[in-house]
């Protein structure tokens, strides 16, 4: 994953969206984390982050699969997510290493 390269970045009122080949990156103001009841919440600390993995429990298999990581930083809510497979580990790497690229 770590040679993958921007293809697109959208916007709209509270959101911008990096577009990757194998992933996508959600910055959003407002609270945009679906609630599942079958969704599982894990935490997960990344340096100096702590984020919080959303796995779908599928009982017929009795199998978690992980949905997308976020965060909160500085009153914006940050989500990793893919609609291909992919390593939690490699998730994890990107989210560590995102830095704030404007200062107030």
């Amino acid at each position: 994953m770590g040679t993958d390269y921007v293809m697109e970045v959208r916007h709209d009122d509270d959101s911008i969206y990096i577009i990757f080949p194998h992933f996508a990156i959600e910055e959003n103001t407002k609270k945009t984390i679906p609630s599942n009841k079958n969704n599982i919440i894990k935490n997960v600390s990344i340096g100096n982050t702590n984020a919080k993995w959303v796995y779908e429990k599928i009982e017929e298999y009795n199998v978690e699969v992980p949905l997308y990581l976020y965060t909160i930083k500085d009153e914006i809510y940050i989500t990793i997510s893919s609609a291909k497979s992919f390593e939690e580990k490699d998730f994890e790497k990107i989210m560590g290493s995102l830095v704030k690229l404007v200062n107030d």
